[in-house]
């Protein structure tokens, strides 16, 4: 957090010194409100006497013209409020910092002069934690426990210039005994830092590596023979991890316990132990939805029948299925219903090319939604309970959704849930004896891809072909991979089959491999299939979960409940079909293959789930060179 001063000038200075400390990497920067030039808020004497003010209003604009210029959502921009050192009293101080809040800061640094704290704890206490605070401890802060400031409401200790003075003293004291002993005494050796350190803070072993790699060979500075480590591989992104894993039962308790025991929404692999927490509860109900979406108007009409505020749970990936309920049904200016939707925060550094794309624009977009978003605290349980209640209040206080953004690694694992027994084929339809890498096997041979184009819905089921093709070397670009849309791959295919037929390329066949989550997600495309009669091979792999977010059953699980071929035949599919075994499999294809085929043919290949930490690959080609290789396949 770097001292910033009053900006160095006017709102143009200080927008582009947030600029600047964003591109050197740093984490936020502190702005005073004061004149400048300014003077040190602990001098007395001539220039220091008289603590100028900035007007209220040009404060508020600077710091909105610096979260404006910000591009960084985590660079936090910190009001300084210097009211309490010009004596302009405890009432202007909140006001300034109220205003402060309104116009964008991240948080308020209060200052004081005073050599006690009561000043600074009247203020925490009157402010109730509406951001956080940071206090300077210098003059009044010795002999006083930190405790005592946070529980006043504080929410960070900074000790300013301890060091500075601890190192003036230390300087003095070694300059001293130098000076009068003309000698450096063992006592003076043994109690400064040895030179070693200071070669290691300078960070000296990685420079002796460098001169390895960027000195000639021809030329070494130092002996390449020497011994050393192995040179760790250096990872140049970053990947967010918590100070403290949160544990998930208690922000699902808490909800409960305010009275949100309404939960629905589309399992997450960031929410993974939430979900798992949520569907082991008792106290609650839970309503794995069709999409995102449907989650959110499921929300809508519990909340018109209890009042209750509900709890909506997503990935941000399907943000988009949930945008139009969200602007045209709860939105505060529409039907102005409160829900609490918690998502998770996929892409926020580096991820896959589609991740990335959503986590980079997904706070912008729910800010230029007009809702109200926070960033789930991870520093302690307590604070996330206390966040989320908030955020709930402040849902039922506005009559709209509030957002609570979680971001990767931030759940531990929970109480509720515990240890499965490991089989080697698990889920509702284990008995099969199919996992669903077996079925890709089995249809990669059946459906070679030199006589298909196929296209292969988002997840495991893509990663699983990838690789089962990965080890062909050159021309596995031919698949289809939807690394993301989940529940449009269907429509992917139909779109392909008209494009061909309307270039009259009737060389290849279209298959279409899809999933039962993803087949449920957008199960209007079935109809459409039907009413286009799009000859294609669509081949639905039901395991009837969820397996990568937390083996959350589908309602595909219950064939009793849901049948997937039944809806495709009453869509218009021309035939349809359940597999249970290999050979059904290969019948099938075979008769598709033999036949005159006038319309979209499903096959739905029930299968077990297999060992879900098993390892497999991410497709190393982009998505963009995946594009080109597919459309070159279709014109071949």
């Amino acid at each position: 957090l770097v001292d910033g001063d009053t900006g160095y000038g006017d709102f143009n200075s200080a927008r582009r010194l947030v600029q600047t400390l964003e591109r050197c990497g740093v984490a936020g920067v502190s702005l005073e409100d004061k004149l400048f030039p300014k003077t040190n808020s602990f001098l007395t004497g001539v220039g220091g006497a008289q603590q100028d003010l900035a007007d209220v209003e040009e404060f508020c604009l600077k710091l909105r013209a610096c979260k404006d210029a910000q591009s960084n959502p985590h660079f936090n921009l910190v009001a300084r409020v210097e009211a309490l050192i010009a004596g302009a009293g405890m009432d202007e101080a909140l006001y300034r910092a109220d205003e402060y809040r309104k116009a964008g800061a991240d948080a308020i640094l209060i200052h004081s002069r005073q050599k006690d704290p009561s000043e600074i704890i009247e203020f925490c206490k009157i402010w109730d934690k509406k951001i956080p605070v940071i206090i300077v401890p210098t003059t009044y802060g010795v002999g006083v426990s930190k405790d005592e400031f946070y529980d006043a409401g504080a929410s960070l200790s900074i000790w300013a210039n301890h060091n500075m003075r601890a190192s003036v003293a230390s300087m003095r004291d070694v300059s001293d005994q130098l000076f009068k002993s003309e000698q450096v005494l063992p006592a003076v050796e043994k109690n400064i830092t040895p030179v070693k350190e200071i070669f290691r803070m300078m960070n000296e072993d990685e420079m002796a590596e460098d001169e390895l790699k960027y000195i000639p060979a021809s030329k070494p500075s130092i002996d390449p023979n020497a011994n050393k480590e192995p040179q760790k591989e250096r990872y140049f992104g970053y990947d967010f991890t918590p100070n403290k894993n949160i544990n998930p039962d208690l922000i699902v308790d808490s909800f409960v316990k305010e009275g949100s025991k309404f939960f629905t929404g589309v399992p997450d692999s960031l929410l993974k132990t939430f979900c798992e927490s949520i569907s082991h509860s008792q106290e609650l109900t839970n309503v794995v939805a069709a999409n995102e979406g449907t989650a959110v108007a499921l929300a809508a009409g519990h909340y018109l029948a209890t009042k209750e505020v509900p709890v909506v749970y997503m990935q941000n990936s399907g943000f988009g299925n949930a945008v139009n309920p969200l602007l045209s049904l709860v939105h505060e200016d529409v039907y102005a219903i409160p829900m609490v939707v918690v998502i998770g925060w996929r892409g926020e550094y580096m991820d896959e090319p589609q991740h990335m794309v959503q986590g980079g624009c997904m706070q912008k977009i729910i800010t230029d939604m007009g809702f109200e978003s926070i960033l789930l605290p991870v520093c302690a349980d307590v604070a996330a309970v206390d966040a989320v209640r908030e955020a709930r209040e402040h849902a039922l206080r506005n009559h709209a959704p509030v957002f609570v953004i979680v971001r990767k690694n931030t759940f531990g694992k929970g109480k509720r849930v515990g240890t499965c027994e490991k089989k080697e084929l698990d889920g509702p339809f284990s008995s099969t004896g199919i996992s669903r890498l077996d079925a890709i096997k089995i249809i990669d041979t059946l459906c070679p891809k030199k006589d298909w184009v196929r296209v292969c819905t988002t997840g495991k089921s893509s990663r699983e072909l990838y690789k089962t093709t990965a080890n062909e070397g050159s021309g596995h670009l031919e698949d289809m991979l939807v690394v993301g849309s989940m529940g449009h791959a269907s429509s992917i295919a139909q779109g392909i089959v008209l494009g061909m037929k309307q270039n009259d390329l009737k060389a290849k066949r279209v298959l279409c491999i899809d999933g039962d989550g993803s087949t449920i997600m957008h199960m209007g495309s079935l109809s459409q299939a039907g009413q286009l009669k799009t000859p294609m091979l669509h081949i639905v792999l039901n395991n009837g979960t969820h397996e990568s977010v937390g083996m959350e059953a589908t309602a595909a699980a219950d064939p009793d409940a849901l049948s997937l071929t039944g809806v495709a035949n009453s869509c218009g599919y021309e035939k349809v079909q359940i597999a249970k075994s290999p050979e059904d499999i290969a019948q099938f294809v075979a008769d598709f293959n033999q036949a005159d085929i006038d319309g979209p043919w499903m096959l739905e290949v029930r299968v077990g789930i297999g060992d879900p930490n098993a390892p497999l690959p991410r497709p190393m080609e982009t998505p963009v060179q995946r594009k080109e290789g597919v459309m070159q396949h279709i014109a071949n």
